[in-house]
């Protein structure tokens, strides 16, 4: 009966681990998320030129991503190591823009 109990305290301790690691990276990966920074001056008028994508923002706080969540409910069920974030697909570069003709006369 003792050794149950122990195993059961045990496995206990584990879930309470898993459980407190997956909310630390929750927290990491929510940082700074819900005050997103106002755009520039310089970023709206490049924005609506046409001269900048929205998605070439600085992304600090979106490059953190959390793994899925049934990777996270097999790292709570069995401690399966959690996977890296997901590497996020590179955006070609946009053109630079053309300067203006000048007049040669």
């Amino acid at each position: 009966m003792a050794e149950v109990n122990q195993e059961l305290k045990r496995e206990y301790e584990q879930r309470k681990e898993r459980a407190a690691t997956l909310t630390n990276l929750t927290l990491q990966s929510t940082d700074g998320s819900i005050l997103q920074p106002t755009p520039t001056q310089e970023e709206n008028d490049l924005l609506a030129l046409g001269l900048m994508h929205p998605d070439d923002k600085a992304q600090s706080a979106q490059d953190k991503a959390m793994p899925s969540v049934a990777a996270q409910q097999a790292y709570l069920a069995t401690g399966e190591a959690l996977p890296s974030a997901p590497a996020r697909a590179a955006r070609p570069a946009a053109p630079a823009p053309r300067q203006p003709e000048r007049d040669k006369s």
